[in-house]
């Protein structure tokens, strides 16, 4: 193939630099061809699942791989790692745990099967076990729970059918029950959502 240079004078181009200009054009031809197939807009990438809660002296995380993480103030066992000893480091407590509530002195965890767990301060059985002991570990109080709310000295809960359950100090009405004594330690049904 006989080309100019440019300058008046004629040459061949080698089959060389043909060779190199065919490679080329291949090149971007497979280029192109593969990112046809491909979107070079973002894709969409799911969020991580995490969530955080404070209470007065303690702090709570759920990572993307659903572990409750805990932190803080310690006194009333409101960590969940079996002790009384305050943690400046984040210790892992449950698994499987899709929400978290803390407040005051009080944690509450919904796992991802419905299940309710709560520990810490219990002196008005706020907690929900049946007793009015501190609790230090994470106790399962009751299944099919969509929604928890744990207050200073009481704590509510709605269950997956739509009831309102409530538990703890009752001197304000605040369980909205008028029976005596004043507090339960025991989940009570309120009423229908």
């Amino acid at each position: 193939m006989e080309i100019g240079n440019g300058n008046g004078t004629r040459g061949f181009l080698s089959a060389t630099a043909i060779e190199i200009g065919v490679s080329i054009a291949l090149v971007i031809a497979m280029v192109l061809a593969s990112t046809a197939a491909y979107s070079l807009s973002p894709a969409y990438v799911p969020p991580r699942r995490t969530a955080v809660s404070t209470g007065m002296l303690h702090s709570a995380a759920i990572k993307a791989d659903h572990s409750l993480w805990l932190w803080g103030d310690n006194r009333y066992g409101q960590i969940g790692d079996g002790t009384e000893e305050d943690r400046s480091m984040p210790v892992k407590v449950l698994e499987d745990v899709a929400s978290v509530a803390i407040r005051a002195c009080i944690s509450a965890a919904l796992q991802t099967d419905g299940s309710l767990w709560v520990w810490g301060l219990n002196h008005f059985g706020q907690l929900g076990d049946g007793t009015d002991e501190n609790k230090h570990s994470p106790v399962k109080i009751m299944d099919s729970v969509a929604l928890v709310s744990p207050g200073g000295t009481h704590t509510l809960a709605v269950k997956k059918d739509g009831t309102l359950w409530a538990w703890g100090q009752n001197d304000a009405g605040q369980l909205a029950s008028a029976a005596e004594p004043p507090a339960s330690i025991s989940p009570m049904k309120i009423m229908m959502m």
